[in-house]
């Protein structure tokens, strides 16, 4: 508990100091750079970059779009893999004050239409090259929109299933990033000052109540965030952490230097066995949302915590509690003068998840409620899933839900179908959820059922359903299976139902 409220104290101090010195993102990276420009900033493949490297091509990507007149308030959206050059052009933008929208590139169709749109002003659209069918398919929805197509030296494993190319218009008009990077002069005027309260990204909610929406990032926050990083720190999210375990026991474990790790995700069931094999000292897991005010991170090492809210702290320092929620609507419950009711030690609702607090005030994460559940490390909007079955399959209801595979983090995506006059379609449907949903949204498990029951309020009942999850001998109705791509669903035998649960067959 002191050392909670010593790291705690110690963040204010760096939140202030930063504000004080009104740095952003770009000021502080330049800042490392000078220090040693020759040091290894990220490890991608075989690929070392430098501080140095990725200055010269943010600065590059900067003086591409100043020369192009982009100026402070606009908006591009960057649809890329995760590689040093995507960091690079959000960096680059971020030196001109244009915010950039971080498109997950998995989206397809009307939700990657939706994302690009949900960003309000984008002004141009930077996709890596072998996304060009992804943004074939959206031809109405950036047709007003600068395209600049980047290649990146094709080191980019972008979004999944690349190779599945539906029916797709040719883009025209289109500009190749890589030439104009290549042109480029450095000596473009740039007129602009990055500031700590200055917007540096859109990201995305993951559409928990619907599809992704665009949340702001201002350079405040990755920089009150950043104390983490100053003392040999690495990132996670808990699947990450259960696929290094996964893997075989080797002399490299240990062969690091980290020291402290920040994340969430990592769940009790692995915590010590991480921490035992690869000898990180201190998890960091923390508990927030995208769009969220607030959130809560265990600065303690108490091993399985997502957080601390102490009691004896007054308000004014920490103001960040619990309040109950109606368990069926998922609102804030609250007493007769209008406001909400904090929550007492013991099982609580927090708006759509559900967390324990124990007499210390320690909170611990047990379950996702309501409309969204998490796979692959992503969050899987149930009500866009349900939209996009509902419509390939003819109207239908539908409903979407987490089910528990052993051996997996999260839940695995399972969609209950209402039977049709005729025989579901499970080939085309499997084919069309490729152009419609990314790899993580895909419902691994198919359910036909005869009806969909209703609760009190008119609501599809999701709860009944899930407990009896996809076990063939328990479930009467139609089961089907689907783990990859050009497979299609399966009948689930109760054979197959083995090899799942066992883990001889990886999801």
């Amino acid at each position: 508990m002191f050392r909670f409220v010593y790291r705690y104290i110690k963040v204010l101090i760096h939140g202030h100091k930063w504000k004080g010195k009104d740095a952003s993102v770009v000021s502080l990276f330049d800042e490392t750079v000078k220090k040693d420009p020759s040091a290894p900033c990220f490890y991608f493949e075989d690929k070392k970059w430098t501080y140095q490297e990725v200055e010269l091509l943010s600065k590059q990507v900067a003086c591409v779009f100043a020369e192009r007149g982009y100026k402070k308030g606009d908006v591009v959206a960057v649809l890329m893999g995760n590689c040093p050059q995507m960091v690079c052009v959000w960096l680059g933008l971020s030196r001109l004050g244009v915010i950039s929208a971080l498109v997950n590139p998995g989206l397809r169709n009307h939700p990657l239409a939706h994302s690009i749109a949900a960003a309000k002003g984008v002004r141009a659209i930077v996709f890596h090259s072998s996304l060009s069918f992804a943004m074939g398919q959206i031809t109405d929805a950036v047709k007003d929109l600068e395209l600049l197509s980047f290649s990146a030296g094709d080191a980019i494993k972008p979004g999944s299933d690349t190779s599945v190319k539906s029916d797709c218009e040719v883009l025209s008009n289109v500009t190749s990033l890589d030439d104009a990077i290549e042109k480029v002069s450095l000596d473009v005027p740039i007129n602009y000052k990055p500031s700590y309260s200055d917007p540096l990204l859109y990201i995305y909610t993951s559409g928990t109540t619907g599809l992704p929406k665009a949340a702001v990032v201002p350079n405040s926050r990755p920089n009150s965030s950043s104390f983490t990083n100053l003392l040999k720190v690495s990132q996670y999210i808990g699947e990450m952490c259960r696929y290094l375990l996964a893997t075989p026991p080797g002399p490299k474990d240990t062969a690091h230097c980290v020291q402290k790790m920040i994340g969430n995700g990592l769940r009790p069931a692995i915590w010590n066995k991480f921490v035992e094999r690869f000898k990180v000292p201190q998890m960091r897991e923390i508990y927030a949302s995208t769009e969220g005010n607030a959130n809560t991170v265990n600065l303690d090492n108490t091993v399985g915590a997502v957080g601390f809210l102490p009691r004896f702290f007054p308000s004014s320092i920490y103001p960040v509690d619990l309040v109950r929620v109606d368990p069926e609507t998922l609102e804030p419950i609250r007493n007769e003068k209008g406001f909400c009711i904090r929550c007492a030690p013991g099982l609580i609702t927090s708006f759509r998840d559900i967390l324990v607090m124990d007499d210390l005030g320690y909170l611990y994460f047990k379950d996702r409620k309501g409309d969204t559940f998490r796979w692959k490390g992503e969050n899987v909007s149930t009500t866009e899933v349900e939209s996009v079955i509902s419509k390939i399959a003819g109207l239908v209801d539908v409903i979407v839900y987490g089910v528990e595979v052993p051996g997996t983090e999260g839940r695995a995506g399972m969609a209950a179908i209402v039977k049709q006059q005729s025989s579901l379609d499970v080939v085309g449907l499997a084919k069309k959820l490729v152009d419609h949903l990314p790899a993580y949204a895909r419902p691994l498990f198919l359910r036909v059922v005869p009806h969909i029951d209703l609760t009190g309020t008119f609501k599809l009942k999701k709860n009944d359903l899930q407990q009896e999850g996809f076990d063939p001998t328990v479930v009467k109705d139609e089961l089907f299976f689907c783990n990859k791509v050009g497979e299609g669903y399966k009948p689930l035998t109760p054979q197959l139902y083995q090899e799942i649960i066992t883990g001889a067959m990886r999801l």
